[in-house]
């Protein structure tokens, strides 16, 4: 008898034990949060090994703190490579030596420049300085007022772009001194890219890495698609002088399932922009103009590549505002816009631009994926075939 209530304990034992070992081996969330690349990151993981998992993405951000080191345009001490490059360049030299990482991002970004016609040009620095959205958002948020005509049509009249600048192998050639290179359309989404390819080598498989709204997912939650959330932009275009923008930029518009390793990207003028007599200027600029692009209130780009994707929306968001009369083509395979043809160029088949008319234009191949949370009465939807 003594025997038969020694046994029931040591099977209740047993039971725990096996519990406790399910329990442990049960995927669950792993999360963690910084402030990197001048933005607000969070990395979430589905794991069954949360220690391992939370070392590889305390790694990431460590990473992403040494790429944002690495390329912001505002360390013009030269204590960063890019402000070495844009020094050098100042200086005089036509020939540089780049760091393995570096000739990466600029042979993406030079490839990219050409396919989207230009409109994303990582070679306008000194204009964006000059507009002063570089600098830390507590500084440029000081600025009061635009800068003279003058000020820009001299920079715009010296034309920087990437069509000037050659890579062979590790060495960066420049053909115009007035090129000044501001990777900020591109570095954060290339970055992604980077600490991506970092957390699958350290054997996290299923991931989601959201910077201030650039998002890159691999793998799944679970037995799903990672679910994302586009939100409803500022508008801030109609403001005129209010003191505080209206804030509806934190109700979500739609809703998206994302694909295992694709990335999804929003440009919007309502990140950074100051405002002056009345009017907003914001910090997507236009090359060809030097001024911040029209009708646009935001552009989402959906692409496997977040650089691409990142490039892509500044791109698009552009395009489409300076052809703002052209952006539904009225005869199908005949009269394509330009945003079409540098989304083709591209190969990205989802896109979706919300216009300062409160109008949606979006690809048909995203119309299919997307489901819109609001009233439809609230916007025009407009669904367009990218050839």
């Amino acid at each position: 008898m003594r025997l038969k209530y020694l046994f029931v304990p040591a099977l209740l034992l047993i039971a725990l034990l096996i519990w406790w070992v399910q329990a442990r081996l049960q995927p669950r969330l792993v999360s963690r949060e910084a402030f990197s690349m001048g933005t607000l990151v969070s990395i979430s993981a589905y794991t069954n090994e949360p220690q391992k998992t939370q070392i590889a993405i305390d790694q990431a951000l460590q990473t992403l703190d040494q790429l944002h080191h690495r390329w912001h345009p505002a360390m013009r001490s030269g204590s960063g490579e890019l402000g070495q490059i844009n020094q050098a360049i100042a200086r005089g030299k036509t020939k540089l030596i780049l760091s393995p990482l570096t000739q990466e991002l600029m042979r993406k970004a030079i490839r990219v420049s050409r396919k989207t016609l230009g409109y994303f040009n990582p070679a306008i620095g000194r204009l964006i300085h000059l507009w002063g959205f570089e600098k830390k958002e507590f500084e440029w948020q000081q600025k009061q007022y635009p800068p003279s005509p003058d000020q820009v049509s001299d920079l715009v009249a010296r034309f920087p772009d990437m069509t000037q600048v050659k890579l062979k192998d590790a060495y960066l050639y420049i053909n115009n001194p007035a090129i000044d290179f501001n990777f900020g359309a591109i570095a954060k989404g290339y970055a992604l890219e980077i600490i991506s390819t970092q957390l699958r080598a350290a054997g996290v498989e299923n991931f989601l890495i959201n910077a201030g709204g650039d998002i890159k997912v691999a793998g799944r939650h679970g037995e799903k698609n990672w679910q994302v959330g586009v939100r409803t932009p500022r508008l801030i275009d109609t403001l005129q002088a209010k003191n505080t923008p209206t804030d509806n930029n934190n109700v979500i518009l739609a809703a998206i399932s994302l694909n295992p390793d694709e990335s999804i990207v929003t440009s919007g003028n309502y990140e950074r922009f100051f405002r002056y007599q009345g009017k907003i200027y914001h910090h997507i600029l236009n090359p060809f103009t030097g001024y911040p692009g029209q009708f646009i209130t935001s552009v989402t780009v959906l692409h496997p590549d977040a650089a691409i994707a990142d490039a892509a929306a500044t791109a698009i968001f552009l395009a489409a505002g300076a052809n703002a009369k052209k952006l539904i083509p009225t005869n199908t395979g005949q009269d394509t816009a330009i945003w079409q043809k540098i989304a083709h160029n591209l190969g990205i088949q989802d896109v979706m631009m919300i216009t300062q008319k409160r109008e949606i234009i979006i690809s048909a191949h995203l119309r299919q994926r997307i489901q819109f949370l609001f009233d439809p009465g609230d916007y025009s939807i407009h669904a367009v075939a990218i050839p």
